[in-house]
């Protein structure tokens, strides 16, 4: 099996045994979103976002185009369910 390799702020880098898809899998509980082939984020971490990038922490991650309206959609919900606001 892959080793991927995950970034987290509160807890600096995870490796974990499987695939992305699998580890996209086990945590689909609406918080986490894949925005390019190879990186999840959380979206309780989202400091900003643009047309071709997020920013979580420092860091700006590359967001697919292919993925950009499904997570524009995730957000919108995400953060309805943070506010108690349905979009």
């Amino acid at each position: 099996k892959l080793i991927s390799r995950i970034t987290a702020p509160t807890k600096g880098e995870i490796r974990i045994r499987g695939r992305m898809g699998e580890a996209e899998a086990a945590l689909a509980d609406g918080s986490f979103f894949r925005i390019h082939k190879g990186i999840l984020v959380n979206l309780a971490y989202l400091e900003g976002a643009d047309a071709h990038s997020v920013r979580v922490g420092e860091e700006r991650l590359a967001l697919s185009r292919l993925r950009r309206p499904a997570f524009l959609r995730a957000l919108a919900e995400y953060l309805g369910d943070c506010t108690g606001v349905r979009a």
